[in-house]
């Protein structure tokens, strides 16, 4: 190979660094934080084609009606590595404190797949997914909220008739 070839190999190597970096930068100014998560979901959530609000710079939401739980709001939290993906199905005060009401909510989070489903320190029913962010891409970002929002709307369905009314 010769020195000019290499020279040139060098210097397009130089150039995509450089694209990256800006890439990178811009994505950073857009999301208002440092975090790479962060930085990454200011590239997906546009690109994901949902309707999303912008609460911090690593809180976004979005908004979801289904058949059992209606005009719900599917929030998306990151740290430095991890997107947290939740609804807050139920708050505390309107819950039965019956065991069979826990039994209920301990088979849903059996039944569920790619979700967890519990209490949170308030004492609020949830349903969240929590991803890496270093391999999450959109195809996955969207399974995750589209996940999440289903989950949510089946253990409303399968508990309302026990919960109190909003």
């Amino acid at each position: 190979m010769s020195v000019a070839t290499q020279c040139i190999r060098c210097l397009f190597v130089v150039l995509l660094a450089l694209a990256a970096t800006s890439t990178c930068d811009k994505a950073r100014a857009q999301s208002g934080s440092s975090s790479p998560c962060a930085v990454k979901m200011a590239a997906l959530l546009p690109a994901s084609g949902y309707e999303y609000k912008t609460h911090k710079a690593d809180v976004w939401s979005i908004m979801f009606n289904r058949e059992h739980l209606k005009d719900f709001k599917v929030v998306l939290s990151t740290n430095e590595d991890l997107l947290v993906v939740f609804v807050t199905v139920v708050k505390k005060s309107q819950m039965p404190v019956a065991a069979e009401f826990r039994g209920t909510l301990l088979s849903l989070n059996h039944k569920l797949d790619r979700v967890k489903v519990g209490l949170d320190d308030d004492g609020d029913l949830f349903v969240r997914s929590d991803s890496t962010c270093r391999i999450l891409d959109s195809e996955e970002f969207k399974e995750q909220v589209k996940q999440v929002a289903a989950s949510a709307d089946e253990v409303y369905g399968k508990i309302s008739s026990s919960i109190s009314p909003r």
